[in-house]
This record gives C-alpha cells, sequence and structure tokens, in this order.
C-alpha cells in the first residue's frame, strides 16, 4: 500500500456510509432535510425487511456469537461447548443474553447470544432475526449420506475454502 493509508481507510468509510446522493453526484451533502418518499403510488402493504449477511472473517467465530445455554434434551451442550473450547475461549452463562429455541428442532431449548451483540438476542427474540449458523455452500444438494467431500469441487469444513466460494 502507497499513499495516505489514514485518509484511504477515511475515505473508504465515507464512501460505504455514503447516502444515495454519493452515487449519482460523487459529492456528499447534508441537506438536513427529511426526504420524500418516491416511487411508490400506495403505501407499502408490509414493513420493510432485508436479508442482511454479516460475514465477519475473524471477527466472531459462531461457537462464541450464539452458544447452547441450557435446557438441552441429550447431554449438557453448555459444558460439552465450555470443555471444547476451553476456559479462555469459551463464554460464561453470565456473559450470555438468552434467546429461546422452543421453535424450533434444536436439542437445547435456550441458547446465548453474546452480550457485546445482545441487540441480536433482542431482535430474534421479538421475531426481526434469526440464525443461521455454520452454514456453507454446497454446489448440488446433498443429504448426509452423500460423499460431502467427493462430490463437491471444493472443501465442505474448510473455512477458507467457503469463503473463497462465498465471493465468487
Amino acid at each position: 500500500i502507497t499513499g495516505n493509508v489514514a485518509k484511504s481507510i477515511r475515505m473508504t468509510q465515507q464512501l460505504l456510509f455514503a447516502t444515495p446522493e454519493f452515487h449519482s453526484t460523487s459529492v456528499t451533502r447534508n441537506s438536513n432535510e427529511v426526504r420524500e418518499l418516491s416511487g411508490y403510488t400506495h403505501p407499502p402493504a408490509a414493513p420493510y425487511k432485508a436479508v442482511v449477511l454479516l460475514m465477519m472473517l475473524g471477527g466472531a467465530d459462531s461457537w462464541n456469537l450464539l452458544v447452547p445455554h441450557s435446557n438441552c434434551a441429550i447431554g449438557n451442550q453448555y459444558a460439552e461447548y465450555k470443555t471444547a473450547r476451553g476456559s479462555s475461549h469459551s463464554l460464561s452463562t453470565t456473559d450470555l443474553a438468552p434467546i429461546s429455541a422452543l421453535s424450533s428442532d434444536q436439542n437445547c431449548n435456550t441458547f446465548g447470544v453474546t452480550k457485546d451483540l445482545d441487540y441480536l438476542a433482542e431482535l430474534y427474540n421479538s421475531g426481526e432475526a434469526i440464525f443461521f449458523p455454520n452454514t456453507g455452500i454446497l454446489a448440488k444438494s446433498m443429504t448426509k449420506h452423500d460423499d460431502w467431500n467427493g462430490d463437491t469441487p471444493f472443501q465442505l469444513g474448510a473455512h477458507n475454502s467457503m469463503v473463497h466460494e462465498f465471493y465468487r
């Protein structure tokens, strides 16, 4: 990287969070005026919803974002999590904002979201968010009985391979 790195980062941040005017004029101006709703002859029938995908490369792994908490049908999944992660890489139940998984077919009825992102728990509990943890990319429909590594053109357990395929 050459040039003024701090200035480049600042400009990139401004572009990422720029208003729509930037895309048509290349100039960001704050008019402090409320924008009129345009393009609709009638108000929308339902509230606006969007799918937002967070690709957090190294920002947070899924087992420190969404953690088995309690009320598990088989075994103590929180204890298994704690053992697998170790005391230095696991979260205590007091550091988790609980969410209900009663409507799912998960082994545990309660999971926890790290309190650093407790707004995600609030969104989930209010029905405004959903989690798709540990998902990957498949080249074709498969079942647990198929040869996952032999029938796909990429490695299905490799994080770097999944990231590469995601961005393709």
